[in-house]
Formats: C-alpha cells, structure tokens, sequence
C-alpha cells in the first residue's frame, strides 16, 4: 500500500520542526496486507546521542514513541508514548532517551 501523502505531509513537519537543528529522519515504509506501517528514525553525527534508538512507529492510526536497544543488556523495546497526533509524537521523541520512565517494556 502507498504511504506517499502520509510520508509527505511527516517530510514536511519534520523539517520545519527540525531545520537547522543537525538531526536528520528516515522514514521507512513497511506496511504489509493492506495495513500502513512506518518507521521513522532520527540520527544525529553525535555519537551516544540522546536521540540513539528513538523511533516512532506509525500503525492502526496511532504514533508509539519507543526506544530499541533499550535497558541494561539493550535487549529491550520501552514504549514511551501512544497517540494519534504525529506533533504530539515527535515533541515527545525529542525529549530523547535519558532519564525517562517507559509505560510498556518489551524484550
């Protein structure tokens, strides 16, 4: 299934959210049967950056912040945030991941 207006109208919040700031987004598109999925992963040049493992997982028309690589052995998934504003998502994402209290834990 084809994301493009989606992809796009994110393209365009992205950057004018994030313009001269040095982080950049890959939007990866893995929607399957009929059921649209994204990932969106920021990455700066800093190495241990506060962004390190961020996401945002676009499925079933909710944004989920979370972390992979997460938790002492980075064998983790923690869940930070569920809604269905993508503003509300980044604004969250941003906020990175330190010192922050997931309110799921996958591994």
């Amino acid at each position: 299934m084809k994301n493009t207006k989606l992809i796009k109208n994110i393209n365009v919040h992205l950057y004018k959210t994030m313009q001269n700031k040095g982080v950049s987004f890959q939007i990866d598109d893995c929607s399957h049967n009929q059921r649209p999925t994204l990932v969106i992963t920021p990455s700066t040049d800093k190495t241990n950056s506060y962004l390190d493992g961020m996401q945002i997982i676009f499925e079933d028309e909710i944004y989920e912040v979370s972390q992979y690589q997460a938790g002492k052995e980075e064998n983790e998934l923690h869940i930070y945030l569920e809604t269905k504003s993508f503003k509300v998502a980044l604004t969250n994402m941003l906020k990175g991941n330190k010192k922050r209290k997931p309110i799921k834990i996958w591994n």
